[in-house]
């Protein structure tokens, strides 16, 4: 998600792993005050296995823990991002308290586009991966951090379409042809439907999310964004 992205705001910065020294040195000379880092799991296993098919550079645990801990020192504003695959759609009820911990203030959870082999085989049916994520986000509401989701079709989120993040235009079905939100809506990805067919996919109500003042001054294409 992050890879080559530019934040709408100088002073923002998307990590696309953990910080060295100088990186960490560059964020204070340049007055970054909110940084985006990726973070798929709760537990090493978790997140590396993840981050190593995402073709993470540094896929480790440990280090981009640390990077949470060295940026929270400098008293930067945190998100994390977090790539929703099969792997971790049932196990993340475990993120929230480790969000918790090191006091981030923004979860994005990141709907990836299958746009290669290994991804069409990792990302999971909507049916089987949105409601593990919408209650996850759920736990995290509750514990003051605010959760929102990118990359879903606003009617496979149901109640909380709300909770969507502006995300890049991918592909309709035909049974979006008619729906109320598709003027907000980022859609499918064609392999996905390629896949999946658009069974899970139905006219949903209209409905304006309402924005994220962090991720607004994170999203790199404000003006191509549903």
């Amino acid at each position: 998600m992050s890879e080559g992205l530019t934040a709408a705001d100088p002073k923002a910065r998307w990590l696309e792993g953990p910080a060295d020294d100088a990186t960490l040195a560059e964020l204070v000379e340049t007055d970054v005050d909110l940084v985006a880092l990726p973070l798929h799991g709760a537990r090493a296993d978790v997140h590396e296995w993840v981050a190593e098919r995402a073709g993470a550079d540094d896929e480790s645990f440990s280090a981009t823990l640390r990077t949470l801990d060295a940026t929270r020192g400098l008293g930067l504003t945190r998100a994390v991002w977090t790539l929703l695959t099969r792997s971790n759609a049932r196990v993340l009820a475990e993120m929230p308290s480790l969000l918790k911990a090191h006091r981030i203030a923004l979860w994005i959870l990141e709907v990836p586009e299958p746009t290669s082999t290994p991804w069409t085989q990792l990302v999971p049916r909507f049916g089987l991966s949105i409601p593990s994520a919408l209650a996850a986000m759920e736990r995290a509401r509750k514990l003051g951090i605010e959760a929102r989701i990118r990359g879903a079709p606003r009617c496979v989120l149901g109640r909380f379409s709300d909770r969507a993040l502006p995300s890049p235009t991918r592909s309709f079905a035909s049974v979006c042809g008619g729906c109320p939100a598709r003027a907000h809506c980022p859609g499918v990805a064609p392999t996905y439907l390629e896949r999946f067919g658009p069974r899970e996919l139905r006219p949903s109500p209209a409905l304006s999310p309402p924005p994220s003042a962090l991720f607004s001054r994170l999203n790199p294409d404000p003006e191509g964004s549903t």
